[in-house]
């Protein structure tokens, strides 16, 4: 399974994708079905990388709108003759522009996010279930939480 930085790599370089063909205008962009198709996919790209992200972390970023994105990338998926082409012309040329710096921000600080709210959160990739690193079995081990961050470094 991918990383969620992985992840959130493959969204910056869908959204590129989408920047290098939408300076051709919404003209252009009615009438070429390739740049239509081209578009759709790179919709689809984003939404299935926030998809895979565990929910715990697209958590430490609220201010993107996952459950929106995921949305829009299953009625791209599954709505095959009900695509509505205008619907993703302002997609990709109002929502993934104002989606860019999100993610670039959240991407270059999502370690420092998770330590901040590390109390609330478990190590390691099963992160929504209590397991052996989570502080409070530590700390009933009477293990210090110097060791705690240690080992959560690791994941982060």
């Amino acid at each position: 399974m991918r990383e969620p930085k992985e992840r959130l790599r493959d969204i910056l370089e869908a959204i590129a994708a989408i920047e290098r063909y939408l300076g051709r205008g919404k003209a252009a962009f009615k009438q070429d079905e390739l740049l239509q198709g081209w578009f759709v996919r790179s919709l689809q790209i984003i939404g299935e990388a926030a998809r895979s992200i565990p929910e715990e972390v697209r958590a430490l970023a609220p201010e993107i709108e996952w459950p929106k994105i995921i949305g829009m990338r299953n009625v791209l998926v599954h709505g095959y003759f009900e695509i509505d082409t205008e619907i993703v012309w302002n997609a990709a040329s109002r929502d993934v522009p104002a989606l860019k710096p999100l993610v670039e921000n959240f991407c270059n600080n999502w370690r420092s996010r998770a330590r901040q709210r590390r109390g609330s959160f478990l190590c390691g990739p099963a992160w929504g279930k209590a397991g052996p690193l989570c502080r409070s079995n530590l700390q009933r081990k009477g293990t210090t939480g110097r060791i705690f961050l240690d080992l959560c470094r690791k994941c982060f």
